[in-house]
């Protein structure tokens, strides 16, 4: 039995902390604080695995009622499309409150670095390696002399420096419409990870559509945000 799954979660939840503490003293103000941000992507989180976990489980013909330890103790991944959209829907319900577009504009630096981080979370899981490669830089499977890509390592890095980048654009100021930094987020997620997917190892079809439907989502927001900022600009009322 292992719980290398819980490992990698718990590199992602401390990639979402580091970014949360990091843009906290630089002033993220877009909820009433950086504690009320950190328990909704906690609970994003939470539902995000809970419902890619089950869903992956049930496609592997296994029970989540009749097995309910197999959720924690087996090395089987989690359903990237399913698990992404319970925690969005999660979130978005949680930052009801103070403005669903404000706490996406909140979130989306440290919820790129907790991806970043769960994806890095590979090296606990022993599942970094993709397609085949000769490149200097490709590693091989314990026991194995075949060598490959590692994918989820690329993925890692590039959400990292997305983080970066969109933490430091939104902190130049002034912001734009609010929402086009969430959408941002979402459009980056989701293109980085379409961007990797050839490089991955699988043995059916990838969760693709799920990742062109985050990057057409992410880009749809940010592009409303923006009209409705014109607009009411245009109208005298404040963006």
């Amino acid at each position: 039995m292992e719980f290398t799954l819980l490992g990698a979660a718990a590199v992602g939840v401390a990639g979402l902390w580091v970014g949360l503490w990091w843009e906290a003293k630089r002033g993220n103000a877009a909820a009433e604080c950086a504690g009320d941000l950190w328990d909704m992507a906690i609970a994003a989180i939470v539902a995000g695995l809970v419902i890619g976990r089950v869903w992956a489980l049930v496609a592997e013909g296994g029970n989540p009622l009749t097995r309910p330890q197999d959720l924690i103790i087996l090395r089987a991944g989690v359903a990237t499309g399913p698990a992404a959209a319970a925690a969005l829907a999660t979130a978005a319900w949680l930052g009801r409150p103070h403005g669903i577009r404000l706490v996406a504009d909140a979130l989306a630096p440290s919820a790129l670095l907790g991806l970043a981080g769960w994806h890095a979370g590979c090296l606990v899981r022993e599942a970094c390696l993709g397609t085949v490669s000769d490149l200097p830089w490709a590693m091989a499977q314990a026991g194995s002399s075949v060598t490959r890509h590692p994918v989820a390592l690329y993925t890692a890095g590039m959400l990292a420096v997305a983080a970066i980048v969109v933490a430091l654009w939104k902190q130049r100021g002034p912001w734009p419409a609010a929402g086009v930094i969430g959408g941002l987020g979402l459009a980056t997620a989701a293109g980085i990870r379409l961007v990797t997917e050839p490089l991955r190892a699988s043995l059916g079809s990838g969760p693709t559509a799920w990742y062109v439907a985050g990057l057409v989502a992410g880009g749809a927001m940010m592009a409303w945000s923006a009209v409705r900022r014109h607009r009411l600009a245009l109208h005298g009322d404040p963006p």
